[in-house]
């Protein structure tokens, strides 16, 4: 069976926005959405793939918080962290347009070149 997952999910956008505490009237939080929620955020995988990245979700949410470490995440959680990244090369632009300053934190959290990867 097939179903649809974001490549960045709904609660690191909502992490973010509480954690740096960034006010947004309705109508900017309804654009949001809308990135989030369009095709280029979209992808179909199996129902087993989804729940699993409901797990490495979870895990990146953590290291966001700083309760983990990089070094502390599992290799698949990693390899979601790096799929999100590239989903926000997608959709960087556009989050910059509606809300730059939550663009500016994701821009470096989802920075790359800021990872050390560990074998």
């Amino acid at each position: 069976m097939e179903v649809e997952y974001r490549r960045i999910p709904s609660s690191v956008i909502r992490l973010f926005i509480n954690k740096y505490n960034l006010s947004y009237n309705q109508d900017t939080l309804d654009k949001i959405n809308l990135i989030m929620d369009s095709p280029k955020n979209i992808n179909v995988t199996t129902a087993i793939n989804s729940g699993q990245y409901i797990v490495f979700d979870n895990e990146i949410n953590s290291y966001a918080r700083g309760d983990l470490s990089w070094n502390e995440l599992t290799r698949d959680a990693k390899e979601r962290y790096f799929e999100q990244s590239r989903a926000f090369e997608d959709l960087g632009g556009e989050l910059k347009k509606v809300a730059p300053e939550l663009s500016e934190k994701l821009n470096h959290f989802y920075n790359t070149a800021n990872r050390i990867i560990q074998p």
